[in-house]
């Protein structure tokens, strides 16, 4: 199935939203602590796991395991730092 410019727009939408809140509204404190950097962490998680869900929905499982796939070792590698 063929992504429509519908999705597109939807998909730029979300993401411009979540900059916006996460430069305009988690910005303005200057320390975060390890709990509440912690819950951000699984937020962002979570939206990244129900954006694969709609992957695995729209177009099937094999680009649904790609995202994940390459979800999974994104955060491998951040997770461990030079």
């Amino acid at each position: 199935m063929e992504a429509s410019l519908w999705m597109w727009r939807g998909f730029t939408l979300f993401v411009l939203l979540l900059l916006a809140f996460d430069l305009g509204v988690l910005q303005e404190r200057r320390e975060v602590g390890v709990t509440e950097a912690l819950k951000l962490s699984l937020g962002y998680v979570i939206l990244a796991l129900i954006f694969n869900a709609g992957v695995f929905w729209y177009f099937g499982e094999s680009k649904g395991l790609e995202f994940l796939t390459g979800y999974v070792i994104e955060k491998s590698l951040r997770a461990f730092p030079d």
